[in-house]
């Protein structure tokens, strides 16, 4: 494996060109390494060893470039997915806290505690301090 050289403190870390662009830049300066092997190792080059090098670099891009777009897409997957359990679980949640209520009379000492739940959920986003307040728990 080819060691690569990290950005250093001076340099900056951003590109302007894209994935694709480099590859397609480095394949032709392979192409033209290739064509124009006996003309550079006159001029004193290790063609060799830079067609290696930079063929096992293109490689290893493509490879990272593969694996990066994976996991983007494993990540998108990912979010989608909790984003609808969250949905699922908090309207199951409610809908169940709604059936309690309904089954003790919504107008009762018993429906009024078991509202305090939903609203704790509110107070508690809004305060942004769950430790500070604990669910109710209802006394039918």
């Amino acid at each position: 494996m080819h060691s690569t050289v990290p950005f250093g403190a001076g340099e900056r870390n951003k590109m302007a060109h894209t994935e694709t662009q480099i590859i397609g830049f480095a394949e032709m300066v392979l192409a033209m390494l290739v064509e124009q092997k006996e003309m550079l190792r006159k001029g004193g080059l290790d063609v060799d060893f830079m067609i290696d090098t930079l063929t096992e670099l293109t490689d290893e891009m493509v490879k990272a470039n593969s694996e990066q777009e994976s996991a983007k897409v494993a990540a998108k997957e990912a979010t989608n997915r909790m984003k609808t359990m969250k949905r699922q679980t908090y309207t199951t949640s409610s809908s169940y806290l709604d059936m309690a209520m309904g089954s003790v009379d919504n107008t009762s000492d018993a429906a009024r505690i078991m509202r305090r739940l939903r609203s704790s959920l509110k107070r508690r986003h809004y305060n942004e301090s769950p430790e500070a307040e604990t669910a109710p728990t209802p006394t039918p």
